[in-house]
């Protein structure tokens, strides 16, 4: 449901928030939320029409004020011929004047943000932070992955009196729009779990994927604190940046010259991680409920933001071992028949193909791993060099089989055929249900299968067959 009730305004303070105009209504009219859908706005709210490329909000601000709403947004002209009722604020935008009102709201609250973005674990690495630091107050967390110029405006426009941390996500795709996230959320901690070769499509190059989740710590400046991976050459760039411009950095990894450290990582036979994580002079062991060996990394990260905003060791080791983690991201489940399926259908990028393909290849034992991939979408002129690569990592692992979905996945099944994976081992398929009957007949107890594939591609359709 796209309404978030914490955040009240009267029409005066909208027209402020938002640089609009109010047209329609007294200055003193009152809002009890923000909704962007008609159909679960509850009656108080204000309806902000978003539109897109297949539908226009503002075809349904008579249906807004229907239901009770106290008052709208409207694009300029928009509103002369709706029922009277609520106040009207006509804007340029309504999708910027969304992430305003969010602004003006999060302006209202003097409390420390984490922001958390990355190419890779961005989702899982919230999700960690969040559990810690409810450990030890009432926290704002963002739900799931809304983290676009919709989904983050809402969350934080669900923060309140009662709440004492927050913890935001954000994705993007082009450049400016990390800009203008942290814009709206002021962050006062910024996560970076990583940077890797994904939306080069809109974005061309490893080094603008870098300097797009740079804008980051660009936009939060040098009050705040950067918390990146200390092991990855791109994020080294950043944080030389940011303590170019007098800004503190905060460094996680595997290498004991980090802030934050793991040491002694184990994976057991499902996949849960376990290791002794440093902070300061505190080590304690910590074991994850996921599947792994990077997401000691992100765990990392988690500790990281939550020890800057003090959460005690004690904490940190609870809410990682706590946190709940979306589905489809390394979820395992064992089959009828012995057989352990390992869920990373959610999305797909060149690098956390190569790291499900390791893991899948870690957990098999005595059994054999099979991998069926998806294409991995938004990767531009990128696209054959990475899915070719894909293919290369394949033969060059422990897989015992591939089953690959999509045009551009095929490319993995032919070059994985000529970097030496035997013929029959390597087959291409028009969809994730037949590559899924493919396996199935193959498949035997002890056995391990990992799906993958970009959102797009619908690989969960695999699991369903593979459940039957």
């Amino acid at each position: 449901m796209l309404a978030y009730m914490a955040a009240g305004f009267s029409a005066i303070e909208v027209e402020e928030a938002v640089s609009g105009s109010l047209v329609r209504g007294e200055g003193e009219m009152k809002a009890s939320g923000v909704s962007t859908d008609s159909r679960s706005l509850q009656t108080g709210e204000l309806f902000v029409p978003i539109s897109g490329p297949n539908f226009d909000g503002h075809d349904f601000i008579k249906t807004a004020f229907e239901s009770g709403a106290a008052g709208c947004l409207a694009g300029r002209g928009r509103s002369r011929e709706e029922p009277e009722g609520g106040f009207i604020v006509e804007v340029e935008d309504t999708l910027g004047a969304l992430g305003d009102l969010a602004r003006y709201h999060r302006g209202r609250f003097e409390l420390p943000v984490v922001a958390v973005t990355g190419s890779n674990g961005k989702t899982t690495a919230k999700e960690m932070i969040g559990a810690i630091l409810a450990e030890g107050a009432e926290t704002l967390k963002s739900e799931g992955n809304l983290n676009n110029f919709i989904g983050l405006p809402l969350q934080v426009l669900g923060l309140g009196p009662e709440h004492e941390r927050a913890v935001f996500e954000m994705g993007m795709n082009r450049p400016g729009e990390i800009r203008r996230l942290a814009e709206i959320a002021t962050p006062t901690v910024a996560v970076i779990t990583s940077v890797a070769p994904v939306h080069l499509e809109g974005l061309g190059s490893i080094e603008a994927v870098r300097d797009a989740k740079g804008e980051l710590l660009e936009e939060m400046g040098t009050g705040g604190v950067a918390v990146l991976p200390g092991e990855d050459t791109q994020c080294a760039v950043l944080a030389d940046r940011f303590r170019a411009q007098g800004g503190r950095v905060l460094t996680f990894g595997f290498e004991a010259k980090n802030d934050l450290c793991a040491a002694n990582v184990q994976m057991s036979e499902r996949g849960e991680v376990s290791f002794r994580i440093r902070i300061g002079g505190g080590e304690e062991e910590v074991r994850l409920p996921v599947v792994g060996r990077h997401n000691a990394l992100n765990a990392l990260a988690a500790a990281a933001a939550a020890s800057e905003l003090g959460s005690p060791l004690e904490e940190i080791v609870r809410g990682l071992e706590e946190a709940a983690l979306p589905a489809m991201r390394l979820g395992v489940e064992e089959l009828a028949g012995g057989i352990f399926l390992l869920n990373d259908a959610y999305n797909a990028n060149p690098t956390s193909v190569r790291m499900a393909i390791e893991t899948v290849c870690e957990l098999k034992g005595a059994g054999r791993a099979f991998a069926v991939l998806g294409d991995m979408r938004e990767l531009g002129a990128f696209e054959e060099f990475a899915h070719a690569e894909v293919g290369r990592a394949a033969a060059g692992a422990d897989l015992d089989f591939l089953a690959t979905v999509g045009p551009a996945m095929r490319l993995a099944a032919n070059e994985a055929h000529r970097a030496g994976m035997a013929t029959g081992r390597a087959e291409v398929f028009s969809s994730p249900e037949e590559a899924a009957a493919w396996v199935a007949e193959r498949a035997m107890p002890g056995d391990w299968v990992l799906i993958k594939g970009s959102r797009s591609m619908a690989m969960e359709r695999a699991v369903e067959a593979l459940r039957g």
